[in-house]
């Protein structure tokens, strides 16, 4: 295990076949999880210059001695104390992390590697003898993965993605992503769960850290769990200003980066889901020529058959449950909301108090009527300003993506969603929706149920026998 006082750099050479070989300077490629990179930067804000002197001498002179041809990376592990280096490994190859080298010295690497291959010299390249760094380069690994569960990569169809590029009003310098999938991607267990590399130049660090993190909060991943948050969270955390962070840099503030969202987030969420997926049935009542309810005003909400006139939502937002509830409102373009957290009954109260029949099923009725005590209640006004959606996918695996702006107790946001299915199905028992929002850096799963699904999921989590709930 690396020491929590160890800094991972190293150092880009080159050689060719007359036996030269030169250095490209440093990448510190300290914040790793499960001993992999997933933030890089270049330069290193540790090294000085004599020390990359040094370090740069020691790489370039193993080149020399292994006669090495072509673009290698010659890795040390650095005491954050004392500064002494020790040699970690050669990777004989371009690493993932060259854009940053690539942004910083402002020279191909791909292409000098091909020239060198075709026994290209490099004293033949008069750009390289008075090679210099400029600015400062960040690279985040945005990766199809669960920071939460030991970082362990998660697999799905990518229901959304789309750049900086895509959802800024102008253009943003200096951004590069490196990526190759798309909206409808699969991401499947028989390839790395990275799926882009975001890289940003700057002129200096400070403003290349608050360029990432822009991009990254402008980057919309829907579909699966990635590290998109995590990172954010890396990027802001004080520790990674601190130019001494370490390879312990994710343990020592586990505490910090593995915080979960406020409730008052999760509530907005909540509203959001709940609002989305009724602007999609009512467009889809407007839009039917047969719809039962076609005739009827979208603030009408006596009948429960109709999706976009619903009284009340359940929505789940990882471990916790919201009650979203449409109250009268005399505009009519605004809604009034209230939002209750609730507070799901331990299993032996459950059974005390006789909310399970014999047969372990959950009599409806009652039980939601208990869960449905608030344990906190938020209220509200929220209008849709402006939507648009678009239908995605193919034949059998259809769903919608939108960008909706709310206007929520008059502050206006734009929330990036994607629900899985087709808006057009009748199934509307069970709907999962995908939302990044550029302020929370995520995507979030959302999913809504109706009273049915949601007791029956709940019956499934205390099924077992009467004498096991302990009702005779």
């Amino acid at each position: 295990m690396l020491s929590l006082e160890g800094k991972h750099i190293e150092i880009q050479i080159f050689g060719d076949s007359e036996g030269n070989c030169i250095s490209l300077f440093e990448r510190e490629c300290s914040i790793q999880r499960r001993h992999q990179k997933i933030i890089e930067e270049a330069p290193s804000p540790y090294v000085t210059p004599k020390l990359r002197e040094k370090m740069a001498a020691a790489a370039t002179e193993l080149g020399r001695l292994l006669k090495y041809e072509g673009a290698g990376t010659v890795e040390f592990i650095v005491d954050a104390k004392s500064g002494n280096f020790y040699f970690l490994e050669v990777n004989t190859r371009v690493q993932v992390e060259h854009p940053i080298t690539e942004e910083t010295t402002l020279l191909d690497i791909v292409a000098l590697q091909i020239y060198v291959a075709a026994g290209g010299l490099l004293k033949n390249v008069p750009y390289l003898s008075n090679l210099k760094q400029h600015g400062h380069a960040i690279e985040l690994r945005l990766c199809a993965e669960d920071p939460s569960n030991n970082f362990l990569p998660c697999t799905g169809t990518i229901r959304r993605f789309s750049t900086i590029h895509e959802t800024s009003s102008s253009q943003v310098p200096h951004v590069r992503y490196e990526t190759g999938v798309e909206t409808s991607s699969e991401v499947s267990v028989f390839f790395d769960p990275m799926i882009a590399k975001i890289v940003v130049w700057a002129e200096d660090r400070g403003a290349a850290i608050r360029l990432a993190k822009r991009v990254l909060a402008s980057t919309t991943v829907l579909g699966l769990t990635t590290n998109q948050e995590f990172l954010g969270k890396c990027l802001g955390h004080p520790g990674f200003l601190d130019k001494n962070y370490t390879t312990g840099f994710i343990e020592m503030y586990k505490d910090d980066l593995f915080d979960k969202q406020g409730n008052v987030q999760n509530e907005r969420l909540a509203v959001e889901t709940s609002m989305f997926l009724k602007y999609c049935a009512d467009l889809e009542r407007r839009n039917s020529r047969n719809a039962p309810f076609k005739s009827i005003s979208s603030k009408f909400r006596v009948q429960s058959m109709d999706r976009a006139n619903v009284k009340a939502d359940h929505i789940t937002i990882g471990a916790k449950s919201y009650i979203v509830q449409y109250l009268p409102s005399r505009e009519e373009t605004a809604d009034v909301v209230q939002v209750w957290e609730i507070q799901e009954p331990k299993l032996e109260d459950k059974a005390k108090s006789k909310f399970l029949n014999k047969s372990g099923g959950v009599l409806v009725h009652r039980y939601y009527s208990a869960i449905s005590q608030p344990a906190k209640v938020t209220t509200m006004e929220v209008a849709i300003v402006s939507a648009t959606l678009r239908k995605q996918g193919r034949l059998l695996d259809e769903w919608t993506e939108g960008d909706i702006t709310f206007q929520v107790d008059g502050v206006l946001k734009t929330v990036y969603l994607a629900r899985e299915g087709d808006w057009r199905s009748r199934d509307d028992s069970v709907n999962v929706v995908w939302i990044h929002r550029p302020d929370l850096c995520a995507g979030i799963k959302a999913t809504r149920r109706n009273l049915l699904t949601f007791a029956g999921r709940l019956d499934e989590r205390s099924s077992g026998s009467a004498a096991e709930l302990g009702i005779s």
